[in-house]
């Protein structure tokens, strides 16, 4: 029998961190080593879901930047510990993330937030599974009913008591996922 294994949303959060600097090059060793060093600087278990701590790459180090009282940044390379003069690069990671202000943690993610605004996915909803508009209803569910309904938007839309939009997006997020 096959085991299967589950994630949490903070987990989640750092596959994503995990898959983007493994696009940019790095090794799966090397963000092991990073990952093992930022625990402990950032006393925490999932150091790469943290609102305060923004990551850079320039594809063979990884910086963590700081906001400073005064305005300024500082830039520091996770595993040396050495600061650097470097060029902010356009903070990937932390599009469609907001975060909980109290625990500074990863509170839900908007995978598509340009295409589709309202799917979000936040561990307080249908187990972490994307959900779309204020009844925060599944997208997989909105989906199942549009092909069994033969892709009679507003059927599904009146069955769910939601918006058309919300059955367009979910849709569209969907088709997307399994592209």
């Amino acid at each position: 029998m096959e085991k299967s294994q589950e994630l949490s949303f903070w987990d989640l959060i750092e596959v994503r961190f995990v898959e983007h600097f493994r696009s940019q090059g790095l090794s799966l060793q090397f963000l092991r080593k990073v990952a093992e060093k930022a625990r402990i600087e950032f006393k925490s278990s999932h150091p790469f879901a943290l609102s305060k701590a923004r990551f850079l790459t320039d594809r063979k180090r990884i910086f963590q930047q700081t906001a400073e009282e005064e305005g300024e940044g500082k830039t520091h390379d996770i595993l040396s510990g050495q600061y650097e003069m470097y060029e902010a690069i356009e903070e990937i990671l932390a599009k469609g993330v907001a975060f909980d202000t109290a625990t500074e943690l990863a509170r839900e993610w908007r995978p598509l937030q340009s295409e589709c605004p309202n799917v979000v996915i936040d561990p307080r909803f249908a187990y972490g599974h994307p959900v779309v508009g204020a009844k925060h209803i599944p997208t997989s569910a909105l989906f199942r009913q549009w092909r069994s309904d033969n892709g009679n938007r507003e059927r599904v839309a009146n069955w769910y008591g939601v918006n058309r939009g919300d059955v367009d997006e979910a849709i569209e997020f969907e088709l997307r996922l399994n592209a």
